[in-house]
């Protein structure tokens, strides 16, 4: 079953600032499980509550919900270079830029509950 809430974590502000201009939040792959129990539901888990807690400023961002998209897949990325350059511009690395392909392969696409 998928859980009814979610909190994604970032360790600095240059994640924090991607996650945000990317609407595009992430886990390590040892939280695949995760995902894919979101996905599995019916509304692809439009009824799940996200978050995005700021380790370094001690703030967490909200309220999110799950927008995957057709295709979206625990199994393989979003964007393969998402959290790979440093710093954030809000600009994507072009292909073959940046630091390679992410760590955080665990990929989920976010919009706001309420515009803020």
């Amino acid at each position: 079953a998928a859980p009814p809430g979610l909190v994604f974590a970032a360790a600095d502000g240059d994640v924090v600032a991607e996650c945000l201009d990317r609407r595009l939040f992430a886990f390590p792959p040892s939280h695949a499980s995760v995902l894919r129990a979101v996905l599995a539901t019916p509304d692809r888990g439009a009824h799940v509550r996200v978050f995005l807690w700021d380790a370094e400023r001690k703030l967490l961002h909200g309220i999110f919900k799950p927008d995957a998209q057709p295709g979206d897949s625990a199994d393989r990325p979003v964007e393969e270079r998402a959290f790979t350059a440093k710093p954030w511009t809000g600009v994507a690395p072009p292909p073959g830029a940046g630091r390679g392909r992410t760590k955080f392969t665990v990929q989920l696409r976010v919009a706001p509950i309420k515009a803020f």
